[in-house]
């Protein structure tokens, strides 16, 4: 390639596009990935690292920087490459803290499950203690604030609807845990809501 090519620049996110992004780059032979990231960096005002190169047709990352620009032939087929800003969401640090905090606290109610009966033994105790004097359940609370925190993250579909499922089943079991604690003994505070908490009854 004896003379420059020029590519066309687009943002791999419309929804959220890169300001100042050129809508094209000149490149050559010898013009590798990162030199394409930090002639880009240079221009829209951000760190080279930031910036993710996609081919225009498979959108796959082009995730060997050393790797020269021309050389991708979905990149050279279509004269074209896509831009996307790879810093973190401010709603995928939300997703972060709810899901280590789901995490968290559903070991903690296991923990607290766990110690109802001894080794070998058959009784039935009361649960107490974090989210047991709210809900029935508070360990399906807890998985499901992590599912919701992997949702705002992943922001798959796919995720919301295992979400969604699991929580019918386990509001199910948290019913019949309820029935059960109830029949239990006499001392149990009764429960309006098996797995969220609020006015309304059996959620």
């Amino acid at each position: 390639m004896a003379t420059p090519v020029t590519i066309k620049v687009s943002n791999r996110n419309p929804r959220k596009p890169i300001k100042r992004l050129p809508s094209s780059i000149e490149v050559t032979d010898a013009t590798t990935v990162q030199d394409v990231k930090d002639k880009l960096g240079k221009q829209v005002g951000l760190n080279p690292e930031r910036l993710g190169i996609s081919d225009p047709e498979k959108k796959k990352l082009l995730s060997d920087r050393k790797a020269l620009i021309t050389k991708h032939k979905e990149v050279l087929g279509g004269l074209e490459i896509l831009v996307k800003d790879l810093a973190i969401d401010s709603i995928n640090y939300v997703g972060i803290a709810l899901y280590l905090f789901g995490e968290i606290a559903n070991y903690n109610a296991h923990v607290v499950l766990s110690k109802l009966r001894k080794p070998g033994g058959t009784e039935r105790g009361i649960p107490k203690g974090f989210g047991f004097d709210t809900v029935t359940c508070p360990n399906y609370s807890f998985e499901l604030i992590a599912w919701t925190g992997i949702a705002l993250v992943t922001k798959s579909w796919s995720t919301v609807l295992f979400g969604i499922i699991a929580y019918g089943q386990m509001r199910i079991w948290a019913q019949k845990k309820e029935r059960a604690l109830r029949q239990l003994s006499d001392k149990y505070n009764k429960k309006r809501n098996g797995i969220i908490p609020g006015p309304w009854r059996k959620l």
